[in-house]
């Protein structure tokens, strides 16, 4: 990871899109989309892709 991501930036109690992840962490979207693919959960399978903030915030604190 060459870019440190702040997972003191989430809010634990908001979710979050992939473009809202993306804005708030200055990834690019598709970066967010491989973390769903390597194991970020997503609260359903509907569309738009939304993350609950707890999640996030430790998903980024175990990739760390």
């Amino acid at each position: 990871m060459s870019k440190k991501n702040n997972p003191n930036l989430v809010k634990i109690h908001r979710n979050y899109s992939v473009e809202d992840v993306s804005n708030l962490l200055g990834v690019h979207k598709s970066t967010v989309r491989g973390w769903l693919k390597k194991g970020l959960q997503v609260i359903d399978n509907n569309k738009p892709a939304l993350v609950l903030g707890s999640v996030l915030k430790q998903f980024l604190k175990e990739r760390r």
